[in-house]
């Protein structure tokens, strides 16, 4: 988070949007805000080698790369009820 210009470490549960810069991993399930769109890498989640590419208003899950640009999620559910941690309970 920045506030004041200083960029400290937050709980993104804490927030309804939030940002992920290029390289950066998405914290929780949400969706792409619009006029926000970058490719993902989803091999953790889904195993595909190719980057997928999503534009505003569809769905990225917590754990996907953020590969280009800095993007805005708004974020639809806290980390217990997301993808990944349902993901987890089965293993």
């Amino acid at each position: 988070m920045f506030r004041n210009d200083v960029f400290s470490k937050t709980h993104p549960e804490n927030f309804r949007i939030i940002q992920v810069r290029a390289g950066g991993k998405v914290p929780l399930d949400g969706l792409l805000r619009k006029g926000f769109e970058s490719s993902f890498n989803t091999a953790a989640l889904t195993g595909e080698s190719r980057p997928q590419r999503l534009k505003s208003g569809k769905n990225v899950l917590a754990r996907m790369i953020n590969l280009q640009k800095t993007i805005e999620i708004e974020v639809i559910q806290i980390f217990k009820e997301s993808s990944l941690a349902r993901v987890l309970d089965l293993v």
